[in-house]
């Protein structure tokens, strides 16, 4: 699977976004993956277009099962008998019913009731609708006269289309991409017809070339080479053909055929020349002067005429609606004057919820019966901005990017907004699409948006691209801030080293010389680099680099209450949107019982009291992870959810189960790893007698957290029933210590770890010392559940019988 078809399945899984499902699964029919394909297809839940069963048929032939395929293949035409992909596809399953059921057909293999995606929107002019039904009369006979002219011109010894390369753009213009298949159809049973005739070779020379022109077919490789075929058939060549097939192989040779379609492909550069433009329309819209019209309307929109454009939209609109590029054009017009009157009256937003959802469903058409993918990209983006609805611009992006002078601005504009997934997926979408092609601007947004997203590594790389191959971008201040940081991040420290030094002013300043010292610190470990980041440190208390500077120094030594001192005075300089990613560093330095205070006093945001419920449910303090959420739920909570229901069942008889059904539990997709659900699977191992497991799960668990309290205890409790009593002497008297700092907002452990050191000392023989521990130690004022209450009775049964006596004791002044 290619990176872009795993892109589209992601995100039609998270939005159930129709259109978005419909190019995920043309993009999986163009990789061959049939089989997917069909899964999806019966998986999905949403709406329901004919695109859907025209995929699943087109699959189904791929697989070789072609009578299951054309009923899939009728389904499509039953709904929309126009749907020429279909109609083609039941030619080559080989069905003798290659004409389209009529409307009223009913699909026998089909039980799904599609939603009809409208047409262009007519909510404004009751007219539309009354022209089209005439046109509809007027189309079906002139298609009847055509096949009466047709007949009449076989029975005879000439084709007749030389009366059509009089005025080729009046009777060739195709009227969609639909209207160009079926008329090249018909042009090549004529050529075939008549062999000896220049005619129908030169028809469909100029018919490709403008469907290929107009239609922005360019990227249809078989479509430009029908171009040069019927170019070179074509025994006697007008000049005017000479032109066209020089225009379209990027010679810049106009004839009055190519002449707007030059001047449209100029934009932006040409705004003077579109300023000074002059329709050449007068008069009514014809049959006759439909392409004249179409690009009077195309660059008045271009020069931001936006109501001379849509006037004469609409009029072509109106004697022939199935018209393809104006009804995308009149979108676009109608979006772009939107914008523009929302910035005159500084208002939210100038078009309607009831027009915007009527606007999309014309796109929304087009976005399935047609390969014109410029204009409509372009008018998805307008909508998009008119609309304030980033999925539809991001949809218009990825229709016609890269290429467009759109596609920067909407990609730097995600950036900058906050929606730096997005941004990252469309660059690194441009710079796959461009392949060799690609420049040193797109690897400069790749690796800009990286580094904003946080995915360094994409960054790094970006940034070894842009030195190997553009070396003069790579001296660019931006982009050497940029790879410092993600080569820093990346763990490329010599690299960082360098880049930073690069940057630095001479002479520097204090916060280049603490980074500088803190990358050398990292990669030696030197005294020197150390002293000096303390001095500046002290020097500038008030500086956040120099104090995050020092802090690598700190984080590395195990004085936590040096650590939070720093980190307070840190916290005390960081406005309340950075907040929480210095709790995290308090976290990471172990000092949880202060994060979770942190944390309390920053109640009322979603990601505070997130982070909140899950290091409490982490730490299996379930009731105060409910008080957080209350009614609420987080995305984490169904993991949650099933995690306390392994933790509340895992017993010694229900070990092996639990310890299965917790391998196949996956953390939440925000967390890479959940210290909580590592130390359930060691527990359960350790209960199911699986010492092998047990201690490699504990590795595991202080590789995702080296400063989670409960595996520590269950790592020195491992230690010490392989009889390393001295190991886990030290362990367990090391937490005690560092118990305030460790725990999670209250001292729940404390109990259990002087009743773990008792247990050491009074098996060790030092009775007098494990009653001494007891006598001190153990307090009312901490818990002293369950588990407190199976270790007592492990140290009671260890015990001689004075001893046995003074617990008895103890326990009854304390705990009675």
């Amino acid at each position: 699977m290619s990176n872009k078809l795993e892109t589209l399945k992601q995100e039609s899984e998270k939005q159930r976004y129709l259109p978005k499902f419909i190019e995920y699964l043309e993009q999986a029919y163009k990789e061959s993956e049939y089989d997917r394909i069909l899964a999806e297809t019966d998986a999905w839940q949403g709406e329901r277009t004919p695109e859907i069963d025209f995929f699943r048929g087109a699959a189904l032939l791929a697989l070789g099962r072609p009578a299951e395929a054309i009923e899939q293949f009728k389904a499509v035409l039953a709904v929309n008998p126009n749907h020429f992909r279909a109609r083609k596809k039941i030619e080559e399953a080989g069905s003798p019913e290659g004409v389209a059921p009529t409307a009223t057909t009913t699909a026998p293999a089909s039980k799904t009731r599609y939603v009809r995606l409208p047409e262009f929107s007519t909510e404004d002019n009751e007219h539309y609708r009354r022209a089209g039904r005439r046109n509809l009369t007027i189309l079906a006979l002139g298609a009847l006269a055509i096949i009466l002219t047709l007949w009449a011109l076989w029975g005879g010894g000439t084709s007749g289309v030389d009366k059509m390369l009089k005025d080729p753009e009046a009777t060739l213009w195709p009227l969609s991409v639909a209207d160009f298949e079926r008329r090249s159809d018909e042009m090549r049973a004529i050529e075939r017809r008549f062999p000896n005739e220049d005619a129908p070779r030169k028809a469909l020379f100029y018919l490709t070339a403008f469907a290929l022109l107009d239609y922005h077919l360019h990227e249809h490789k078989d479509i430009l080479s029908q171009v040069r075929f019927y170019y070179t058939l074509s025994t006697q060549k007008d000049p005017s053909m000479e032109q066209i097939l020089r225009y379209i192989e990027g010679d810049p040779a106009i004839s009055s055929l190519t002449r707007e379609h030059a001047l449209d492909s100029a934009v932006p550069g040409n705004a003077a020349d579109l300023a000074a433009f002059t329709p050449r329309l007068q008069g009514p819209v014809t049959r006759s002067n439909l392409r004249t019209a179409w690009y009077d309307a195309l660059l008045l929109y271009r020069a931001a005429r936006y109501d001379e454009s849509l006037g004469i939209a609409e009029a072509m609109l109106t004697e022939f609606p199935a018209l393809e590029l104006p009804q995308k054009l009149r979108v676009a017009a109608i979006a772009r004057k939107a914008v523009k009157q929302d910035a005159i009256a500084d208002s939210t937003r100038a078009l309607p919820d009831e027009q915007v959802r009527q606007l999309t469903g014309t796109l929304a058409r087009w976005r399935g019966e047609s390969e014109e993918r410029h204009l409509l990209s372009e008018a998805y983006v307008a909508l998009g901005a008119a609309a304030h609805d980033p999925l539809l611009e991001r949809e218009g992006f990825y229709l016609g990017c890269p290429g467009r002078p759109f596609c920067a601005d909407i990609l730097n504009r995600f950036m900058n907004g906050g929606r730096t997934e997005d941004a990252k997926r469309m660059a690194l979408y441009v710079r796959e699409k461009k392949g060799t092609a690609r420049n040193a601007d797109d690897l400069k947004l790749v690796m800009l948006s990286s580094y904003r997203n946080g995915d360094h590594s994409n960054c790094f790389f970006a940034f070894k691209e842009i030195q190997q191959f553009f070396p003069a971008v790579a001296q660019d201040a931006e982009v050497l801030r940029t790879a410092a940081i993600c080569c820093e991040k990346e763990n490329y420290l010599e690299e960082a080293l360098a880049l930073y030094e690069k940057i630095a002013a001479t002479p520097r300043t204090p916060e280049q010389a603490a980074k500088i010292a803190e990358i050398r610190y990292l990669l030696s470990r030197d005294a020197q680099s150390a002293q000096e980041l303390k001095t500046l440190a002290e020097k500038y208390p008030d500086s956040a680099t120099i104090l995050n500077a020092h802090l690598s120094v700190l984080l590395r030594t195990d004085n936590r209450p040096e650590i939070q001192r720093a980190l307070d005075r840190l916290y005390s300089l960081t406005g309340p949107d950075g907040r929480l990613t210095v709790i995290q560093r308090y976290l990471q330095a172990g000092l949880t019982m202060r994060a979770v205070k942190l944390l309390m006093e920053n109640r009322g945001r979603r990601d505070i009291d997130e982070r909140l419920y899950d290091l409490y449910n982490a730490y299996f303090l379930f009731s105060d992870a409910d008080a957080v959420a209350g009614k609420g739920a987080f995305d984490s909570t169904p993991f949650w959810k099933e995690l306390r229901e392994h933790y509340a069942a895992l017993s010694p008889e229900t070990a092996e189960t639990i310890g299965e059904k917790l391998e196949k539990l996956a953390p939440p997709p925000s967390q890479r790893c959940v210290p909580a659900l590592l130390y359930l699977k060691a527990e359960a191992f350790r209960q199911s007698g699986d010492r092998p497991k047990t201690f490699s799960m504990i590795e595991g668990v202080l590789e995702c957290d080296r400063t989670y309290l409960p595996g520590l205890i269950l790592a020195a409790e491992m230690a010490f029933y392989q009889g390393d009593r001295a190991r886990a002497l030290k362990a367990v008297k090391y937490l005690i210590e560092q118990a305030p700092f460790l725990s999670p907002g209250k001292l729940i452990y404390h109990n259990y770890l002087v009743l773990l050191l008792a247990e050491l000392y009074i098996t060790s023989g030092n009775e007098k010392k494990g009653l001494t521990v007891l006598t001190q130690d153990l307090s009312t004022a901490y818990p002293f559940g369950k588990r407190e209450r199976e270790k007592l009775q492990d140290i009671y049964d260890k015990s001689k019988l004075v001893l046995k006596k003074r617990i008895e004791q103890l326990v009854a002044e304390r705990f009675r």
